[in-house]
């Protein structure tokens, strides 16, 4: 009867584990939607998310056991993509690499810059603390980044020559520059900084953000209205590719410089140093390098994104820096002259 009893005891105790773990969960996946207001078609359509929260879930705990053991220098946790598989995020976030393979450049005859290397660089570089960056922005589902990575990178020298912070049109760009007879870009596709600034400069302008707000979507026909226009350049420069050094130095001289990296392992980096051995060459994601500096005594880029402040450090990650250009950072890397 004893034996009978502990039994009897030993699996209740173990039903009652699961019960109480089930309910811990049942009520992330209820927070989880509340706080993202996530609302599906159907109950199937709900199991599924469920289900990919879950695994997703267990990809960061997994993670953060790394972290925890000083194998792995960041850390994850759950965000909006948590009902996302991993080749979902790509489609809607990211874009595809064949951008910077296929397409055509732009012709226009661009300068690199030219690093004097007379004095020594600043050990740590923080545009933030100067006015210089623009708030943190969401690109939402809709791989727009490169029109946030162009004016963002717009913003800054704008700012640094007047004194003024103005927000600028994403939309503007995402309207005008797709699939025209002058400019390539592909909308919520994917594009290029470099196709986006030649499209500034030939246009003579971009308008505000105020004038012209972004929709996460293309519309039918470019609203660009001249006399809404909040910025204007003249050029702009290139850094030569793969070349961290003379990437820093451009950061701390010039300013800001949008960057095209690798981000498929991003998707819920939290904080720390971003360091990733299977980042390729293949870039699939626009940002902003706003400076650089020292974490634990390993080298970083201070990097700014386009997919809100509840991503990341309030919308930036450190990327590990002189680690043989990973994750791209320095292959296209640009900046505009106003």
């Amino acid at each position: 009867m004893f034996f009978l009893v502990l039994g009897l005891t030993c699996v209740f105790n173990s039903v009652y584990s699961v019960s109480i773990q089930q309910k811990i969960f049942q009520d992330q996946w209820d927070n989880f939607k509340l706080k993202y207001e996530k609302l599906y078609e159907t109950p199937e359509e709900e199991t599924y998310r469920m289900a990919v929260y879950m695994k997703n879930w267990e990809s960061i705990l997994e993670h953060n056991k790394l972290y925890s053991l000083n194998i792995s220098t960041y850390w994850m946790d759950m965000n909006e993509f948590g009902d996302l598989t991993d080749e979902e995020f790509r489609r809607y976030y990211l874009m595809s690499p064949e951008l910077y393979d296929s397409e055509e450049a732009p012709s226009d005859s661009v300068p690199y810059f030219e690093n004097p290397g007379l004095f020594p660089l600043p050990e740590t570089v923080d545009w933030r603390a100067l006015a210089a960056i623009s708030e943190v922005k969401n690109q939402g589902k809709c791989g727009a980044c490169y029109a946030f990575t162009a004016t963002g990178a717009l913003e800054a020298q704008h700012y640094l020559a007047s004194k003024r912070m103005i927000s600028l049109s994403e939309q503007n760009i995402l309207d005008c520059t797709c699939r025209t007879r002058e400019y390539k870009n592909r909308g919520c596709l994917g594009g290029r900084v470099d196709i986006t600034f030649n499209y500034i400069i030939h246009n003579a302008g971009i308008d505000t953000e105020a004038s012209y707000p972004y929709k996460a979507a293309k519309n039918r026909k470019c609203n660009f209205n001249t006399t809404n226009i909040g910025a204007i350049m003249e050029k702009y420069v290139k850094i030569k590719r793969g070349n961290e050094k003379d990437l820093q130095a451009a950061v701390a001289r010039v300013g800001p410089v949008a960057v095209m990296v690798d981000a498929n392992g991003m998707k819920f980096y939290s904080g720390g140093l971003y360091q990733n051995p299977k980042c390729t060459d293949k870039v699939s994601h626009g940002m902003l390098v706003v400076g650089y500096g020292k974490w634990r005594n390993l080298d970083y880029w201070l990097v700014k994104n386009s997919w809100g402040i509840e991503w990341g450090e309030k919308g930036y990650i450190m990327m590990t820096r002189n680690k043989k250009n990973q994750c791209a950072i320095a292959s296209e890397a640009l900046y505009p002259i106003v």
